[in-house]
């Protein structure tokens, strides 16, 4: 892994206490790993409800420790003692003030975590991860969008489209993926992001759950989930340095003379996967702009799909034809009667220069310059 010191993370470590079936020594790490962008596009962590329960197990173990490690600047290295304990004579409490010490406890490692200090550069979460996941398999806590935007994970060329097992396969024959076997992870507020980065739509967010979730499987993780933390956070300090925004697709809609609206609807938008014509489940909320066009009086709706130049050009024709009749169905589901639809596959109707370079399939492109994406025209009929 490189680029670690260009990249924000916490490991806290603590022990849980497991049931005396287990027939040994309970393992004594459990790290929490918050990667953080330290960036005007990342918020800065929270643990959500599960990094919470880590951390109040890890307390009333009576044996944790929790250990806050920021890359680039060992200087701001420190150690927390999890253990509840009297004062002065340094007994773990077990009296009436045990409740209450334990809170404090908790509400000390919460601080440590969410208020450590960043390091100011772009986002490097599997090589956090990798240094993190070091040592006595435990707990990690997982604290990132997930929406990175360096090699080999920059979703600027990667695309939303893209297929997560593919993107995992391609790290695994790499060896680009960190060790996590025996790991329980919890992915702790995937696309939660701050400042100018657009907030991914609910397609986006799958896409996220389902490659990260991909990368626990592959690395060997022991458990993975998905803690959901969505809120939009405070804008972070403007004085920390930007980073590159990762486009996220929007529905677009234009109103055109004679009241022609047309409205383009990006693939990865409706959640259609690499070759697929399925819809998302929420994918009906797109066409919103679409179904109020279509109420405002007697109109026809022409449904084109558009794919990119990849592929021969019976599958560029085939694979367009499906996405587009699929949004027909949608639309025909949701009160548009088949009489006033027609759907046409416009196959890469672009060209190859919309998505090549130097006769070279260039994905890069394909999603600067939005090619995959179905165009719903509303048209009054005269």
């Amino acid at each position: 892994m490189n680029q670690l010191t260009r990249r924000t993370f916490l490991v806290a470590t603590g022990t849980l206490l497991l049931s005396a079936c287990g027939g040994g020594p309970p393992p004594r790490d459990v790290r929490v790993v918050a990667v953080l962008a330290a960036t005007d596009r990342q918020a800065r962590p929270v643990l959500g409800d599960r990094g919470r329960a880590v951390l109040r197990t890890a307390v009333e173990s009576d044996r944790g420790s929790l250990t806050v490690v920021v890359a680039g600047a060992p200087e701001l290295t420190r150690t927390l003692d999890l253990v509840v304990r009297r004062e002065p004579s340094g007994q773990v409490e077990n009296g009436p003030r045990r409740a209450e010490l334990i809170d404090a406890r908790l509400a000390e490692s919460e601080a440590a975590v969410t208020g450590a200090v960043p390091v100011t550069g772009a986002p490097d979460l599997l090589a956090g991860i990798a240094v993190a996941a070091r040592g006595t398999p435990g707990t990690l806590l997982v604290l990132d969008s997930g929406i990175t935007t360096t090699d080999p994970l920059d979703l600027r060329l990667i695309g939303w489209e893209a297929d997560p097992a593919e993107i995992v396969e391609r790290l695994r024959t790499a060896d680009l993926l960190p060790d996590l076997r025996g790991w329980d992870v919890v992915l702790v507020g995937l696309g939660r992001v701050a400042g100018g980065q657009a907030a991914p739509g609910t397609a986006q967010l799958r896409w996220l759950e389902r490659f990260w979730t991909a990368v626990c499987a592959a690395a060997g993780a022991r458990s993975c989930v998905v803690d959901p933390v969505l809120e939009r956070p405070a804008d972070p300090d403007p004085t920390i340095r930007s980073t590159a925004l990762v486009p996220v697709p929007v529905v677009a809609t234009v109103a055109g003379p004679g009241g022609v609206v047309e409205t383009t609807l990006p693939d990865s938008l409706l959640g259609f996967g690499p070759g697929s014509a399925d819809l998302a489940p929420d994918a009906a909320a797109a066409l919103a702009p679409v179904i109020a066009a279509y109420r405002s009086g007697p109109s026809r709706v022409l449904v084109a799909g558009f794919v990119a130049h990849w592929g021969s050009e019976s599958y560029r024709a085939e694979l367009s034809q499906r996405r587009a009749d699929a949004v027909a169905r949608l639309l025909g589901s949701l009160g548009v009667p088949a009489a006033d639809l027609t759907a046409r596959g416009r196959g890469a109707a672009d060209g190859p220069a919309a998505s090549t370079t130097g006769g070279r399939f260039d994905e890069a492109k394909v999603v600067a310059n939005g090619i995959r994406r179905v165009v719903v025209t509303v048209e009054p009929r005269r």
